[in-house]
């Protein structure tokens, strides 16, 4: 049974425990593989799936974009948030530029990368050592 289920993915019918069935195999849709992705509610058959999350929705398949930092990705603030600049989140869900990233960035006057030897804790200023 689980093996004709399997062929029926992408078919546009709802059946079994497939939590969606959009008609296609495409990925970042808001279902993938039979299952809604994160951040999405998929309704209907075939399924149409909209950005938004159901207080329920606990089996979902992670992504960059949903909200939800899993494995893999630095932070994750939602594609609409993911925008990059200084302190945010880029669109990969990787750390835009931040003080302590050992790059000069923006208004920044300095940046060693551990805001304790040569620079100040919020980049401004160096540090005399002795």
């Amino acid at each position: 049974m689980l093996r004709q289920r399997y062929l029926h993915r992408g078919d546009g019918i709802l059946t079994g425990n497939e939590g969606c069935n959009d008609g296609n195999t495409a990925n970042g849709n808001g279902c993938t593989k039979c299952k809604v992705e994160c951040g999405y509610i998929c309704t209907g058959s075939p399924s149409t799936c909209v950005p938004g999350s159901s207080p329920t929705q606990t089996d979902c398949v992670p992504r960059c974009g949903d909200g939800v930092v899993t494995v893999g990705e630095d932070c994750d603030l939602g594609t609409a948030n993911n925008k990059g600049g200084y302190n945010g989140c880029n669109s990969d869900c990787t750390y835009g530029p931040f003080c302590g990233d050992a790059v000069v960035n923006g208004t920044e006057q300095c940046d060693d990368g551990t805001q304790t030897k040569s620079c100040s804790a919020n980049c401004m200023s160096l540090v005399m050592l002795y």
